[in-house]
């Protein structure tokens, strides 16, 4: 009986140190938008000049990519909680673009203040069912998150969806003003990237009372596009 207790427990701990990363996240990927805790979320589309930030992923997890300048470093992989360390990164802020906008160069510092070196990434890799296309969720620090697709943005894809939801922080009741526009889906996740509440009935009210006390995502689907929305729930 003991050597079965024993073989089961190393069955189980080879099943769970011989975890791998999604191979979904060995590409290239495009920025789309990135969030800052509670604030708005910005999407790289309204960036004017046209840029599109890319970020790849080897199998080694090695990572290069570039904004204005280039920038290059490699994650460590944390079998047991399925996350991606951040060993390295280093930006080359060497000449590699020349004279860039003001926009371009406060993108970049945005952008690069999400990569600290020892700290943590959870991710998330799922089909937008909008857009049929696959996209990536980096979780940086709580609240902070960079949304990466597999194709380059067209200019101001996402300039024209303006939603605003209130209260927030909300306790009960979360109202949506959609400015006229048909909305398809409602889904809340949480600061993690699980779904917490999906095929929302469309109203312009949802029922959040039976949600913990924290922060949320709401994602709101239209025929236009898309939008991420955030809100606390107190």
């Amino acid at each position: 009986m003991k050597k079965f207790i024993l073989l089961f427990t190393i069955l189980i701990s080879s099943n769970i140190y011989s975890q791998e990363p999604n191979p979904e996240l060995f590409r290239t990927w495009y920025l789309i938008s990135y969030s800052v805790d509670i604030g708005p979320t910005y999407f790289v589309s309204n960036v004017s000049p046209y840029i599109s930030p890319t970020f790849i992923l080897d199998q080694d997890l090695n990572i290069t990519g570039q904004v204005c300048n280039e920038y290059g470093g490699y994650f460590s992989y944390d079998t047991i909680n399925d996350k991606l360390i951040l060993e390295e990164f280093s930006p080359c802020l060497c000449g590699t673009c020349n004279n860039p906008p003001q926009s371009h160069v406060n993108l970049e510092n945005d952008y690069f203040g999400y990569f600290n070196p020892t700290m943590s990434y959870e991710y998330e890799v799922s089909i937008n069912t909008t857009t049929n296309s696959t996209e990536l969720l980096l979780f940086a620090f709580p609240g902070y998150i960079l949304t990466y697709g597999t194709e380059p943005l067209s200019v101001n894809e996402n300039s024209f969806l303006d939603f605003k939801i209130y209260p927030n922080p909300v306790l009960d009741k979360l109202y949506i003003s959609s400015e006229g526009k048909q909305i398809i889906s409602l889904t809340i996740s949480s600061i993690k990237g699980e779904k917490v509440l999906e095929n929302i009935p469309v109203y312009n009210q949802i029922d959040v009372s039976a949600l913990s006390k924290g922060l949320y995502f709401i994602e709101i689907n239209t025929s236009e596009g898309r939008s991420i929305e955030k809100f606390i729930k107190k």
